[in-house]
């Protein structure tokens, strides 16, 4: 793994799967499905240099039309085909394909006149083939390949089951293991065509010649034995190959030119009697690694390995220079389990040197990378997620056309959940988790505890297990800067600077789009913008969506409401009081409406539906890991402080949902210090993350304080405003319906009704003018409200 530093997806977008069992993974399949259809990729080409632009190789491609019966029914054979083999989370895929509408009720059994045959346990390839052309007779083969065993047992195979007397074969001498010999004593004329090492000739084609018709088969099988007929468990390989039962010469003219017989020569002319000299076996791995990931929601660390006699007396992970070590988590020694670790933010793969002692005292060690599960279950999605991370620097009317639909499909994605996984399992589930509760953190102590952390380890990473927390999807909208054109065009840049390869010139595009002319979005843009979200926030938040969402789609759900605004506001889709209106809804109806159930129980806010629901399901901590790491809390805090509002809604209102989200245990209830820090800071710098939740904690603090004097106070100063007057839009209070605003000036008189809007559950109500308590008028009359009040009005520059 010498270019391990150079892999950039690996683990992040695509899994890279060891197989389950022994048999070498030959074959060679490229598939691309959606709801309109797919594409289906069988050639012989691997994914090296040499297999895409080096090599002469053979491939086929085509296109899936939902309409055509016969096509469907292949690609439903391929995927099946291909399930066994998928494990680690992989398998999700093939379920994912096999689901798709156009395929889930297709007939699998239609016949063609073309095929596959797959490698499986059950049957090789001359298995299937010998069933599939049963009766059939040929007197001449063709083909090509890239390499060969001794004897020829495919001939052989070949003379025995179709009758044919003749072969042509194509390849390059130096990649052959032919013994002259073993050839000579095959029933059959065989003549070989040598061709040039460079360019490499390693297609797999063999053209099967009868008197009445032709046939044509492709793929990735060689000419030996392993490839067609060796069973998987005795030594035989995983092949594809792609089947024409019916072919005329003129459609495959160009590879039979290759196969002219006057440039063949006898086989005494290229082969030895004695053959080559076989190259060493390879010496099996004592441990063969079949997965090695970090959990989606947990981000704890899981290694799987094959079955094997050797066992296993102690497993250490080196990841990013740290230690973890990992302990058993079943009885069969194959599967090991470690804490979070604590990961370096960057976008390459991270790769762990793995480190095995063996009861005998041997030690074996390997290097592989690490599958970033929360990564590879939104890899799909990630294009649109960076479209979306372009919404406060897109350039042209294409670009924003572009933003507007993929904001569609990211909130389609959201409402489905099939984007957002959620395990069957969080931490080690608790005795009584169904009636458990948010532990009781203080948020005061835990933002002094992250203050008193050094400046020094500001959000870089410290030794040990769990120092930093996993970004799960839209979530990364609220870390990344908007205006940083660097990290809008970090993950376009696909190519690694190689001065043996020739490269677009991406410095040239990246000053291309620093320097490009921002257009303003048009207004039909904005008005669609503004219209999906209203439709999502008002979705997003329904009792519907409620009752059946994952944590992990209610965390999504949340903070894309969010997101859209600050990188709106940004890009000047919205205006500052647009921003600041979805951003206050979403945060009221979050954490302070009230909600009551079909059952008739009551929550405060959305957030407590959630985490109840999940602990009548026993479920709890489910919940507390995926809403209550202190992530969620920490982004809640910094979008409050991203917006204007002291010119639409005033600080005030901000103040109180500051308070909010400081008294919402959920938000923290599993939080650490240094591992919000380490992850909050290493995004926004370690000191402004340290700044910003300190203030953010004064203020709520404040907010506190000025309820708990309003309350104490409260017969009293409502006695003292009589004869006074509400303003439009002062702040009033009543012990028992909370803080609301009035709408319209009037004169405070017990038979008097004026409407208030209520933050308790986001309505306007009519009340008694004296019901409520105005709080700029007591501030006039007594210093420790009044103190209070300016506190909140006018906190330190954020």
């Amino acid at each position: 793994m010498r270019a391990a530093g150079q892999v950039r997806y690996l683990g992040r977008r695509y899994r890279l799967i060891t197989p389950l069992g022994d048999a070498r993974q030959h074959a060679k399949l490229m598939l691309r499905a959606g709801p309109s259809g797919a594409l289906v990729w069988v050639g012989s080409g691997n994914l090296t240099f040499g297999g895409w632009g080096d090599n002469k190789e053979l491939a086929t491609a085509w296109r899936i039309d939902p309409a055509d019966r016969l096509a469907v029914a292949l690609f439903a054979a391929l995927v099946e085909n291909i399930a066994p083999l998928l494990h680690g989370g992989a398998e999700q895929m093939a379920k994912k394909l096999l689901d798709l509408p156009w395929l889930s009720n297709s007939n699998r059994t239609i016949p063609t006149d073309y095929g596959v045959l797959f490698s499986n346990k059950e049957e090789t390839l001359s298995t299937q083939l010998a069933q599939r052309w049963k009766g059939r007779r040929f007197h001449t083969i063709k083909l090509l390949t890239g390499s060969t065993d001794e004897r020829g047992a495919f001939l052989e195979w070949a003379a025995h089951t179709f009758g044919v007397k003749k072969a042509l074969i194509g390849l390059n001498p130096e990649n052959s293991a032919f013994n002259l010999n073993m050839l000579k004593k095959l029933s059959m004329d065989i003549q070989i065509i040598p061709m040039p090492a460079n360019p490499m000739p390693h297609a797999k084609f063999y053209y099967f010649e009868g008197k009445k018709d032709s046939a044509v088969i492709m793929g990735s099988a060689n000419c030996s034995a392993a490839a067609w007929l060796a069973p998987l468990n005795a030594g035989g390989n995983t092949e594809l190959a792609v089947v024409y039962d019916h072919c005329e010469p003129k459609q495959i003219g160009a590879i039979l030119r290759i196969l002219d017989k006057k440039a063949a020569v006898a086989i005494e002319d290229v082969f030895e009697a004695t053959g080559k000299e076989k190259p060493p076996t390879e010496e099996k791995a004592a441990v063969r690694v079949l997965e090695f990931s970090a959990h989606g929601v947990t981000g704890d660390l899981r290694l799987v390995i094959a079955p094997s006699k050797k066992k296993i007396a102690r497993v250490t992970a080196f990841l990013d220079d740290f230690e973890y070590e990992l302990a058993a988590h079943d009885k069969d020694g194959c599967v090991f389990t470690g804490g979070r670790p604590d990961l370096m933010l960057k976008t390459s793969t991270h790769f762990a040197r793995l480190v095995f002692e063996l009861h005998d005292g041997s030690v074996y060690e390997t290097l592989r990378w690490l599958d970033e599960e929360n990564e590879l279950a939104q890899s799909s999605l990630r294009r649109r997620i960076l479209s979306i991370e372009r919404l406060g620097a897109s350039s042209t009317q294409s670009e924003q056309r572009q933003i507007i639909n993929d904001i569609a499909e990211v909130a389609r994605a959201i409402f489905s959940g099939k984007e957002f996984h959620e395990p069957d399992f969080a931490r080690k589930t608790r005795k009584g988790d169904e009636d458990a509760t948010p532990q009781a953190v203080d948020p005061h102590d835990l933002v002094r505890s992250i203050e008193q952390i050094p400046e020094r380890h500001a959000g870089q990473h410290q030794v040990g297990q769990g120092n930093s927390l996993p970004i799960h999807g839209i979530m990364r909208l609220l870390f990344e800067d908007p205006r940083n054109p660097e990290i809008q065009d970090f993950d376009e840049d696909l190519f690694e600077e190689d001065e043996t390869v020739i490269q677009p010139d991406n410095k040239a595009i990246k000053k291309e789009r620093k320097t490009r002319k921002q257009e303003e979005p048009s207004e039909t843009f904005k008005n669609r913008l503004e219209e999906q979200m209203e439709d999502f926030i008002e979705h997003a938040f329904s009792l519907k969506f409620l009752s059946d969402c994952t944590a992990m789609q209610f965390l999504q759900a949340t903070v894309f409401p969010l997101a859209i605004a600050i990188r709106g506001k940004i890009g000047n889709w919205i205006d500052d009081s647009t921003a600041v209106d979805w951003v206050s809804r979403t945060l009221d109806k979050l954490l302070n409406i009230h909600i009551s159930d079909e059952n008739g129980d009551k929550y405060k806010g959305a957030i407590d539906l959630i985490q109840k629901r999940y602990a009548k399901q026993r479920r709890f901590a489910i919940a507390e890991d995926i809403l209550g790491n202190g992530v969620l809390w920490s982004a809640l805090v910094r979008v409050l402080t991203q917006l204007n509002w002291e010119e639409t809604k005033g600080n005030l209102v901000r103040a109180f949902h500051l308070a909010d989200i400081f008294d919402t245990p959920i938000l923290y209830a599993h939080a650490d210090s240094k591992a919000i820090l380490n992850t909050v800071g290493a995004y926004w710098g370690g000191e402004t993350a340290k700044r910003l939740l300190k203030e953010a904690a004064v203020t709520a603090s404040h907010v506190k304080q000025l309820e708990e004097c309003l309350a104490k106070g409260f017969p009293g100063l409502r006695e003292q405003q009589r004869g006074c007057e509400h303003q439009g839009g002062d702040l009033v209070y009543n012990p028992k319906s909370g803080f609301g605003w009035v709408k319209e000036t009037a004169r405070i008189e017990a038979k008097r009704k004026i409407d208030i809007y209520l933050r308790h559950n986001g309505e306007v109500r009519c009340f008694m003018c004296d019901f409520y308590c105005n709080v700029y008028l007591a501030a006039k009359n007594t210093s420790e409200i009044n103190r209070l009040l300016e506190k909140i009005k006018s906190p330190s520059n954020y």
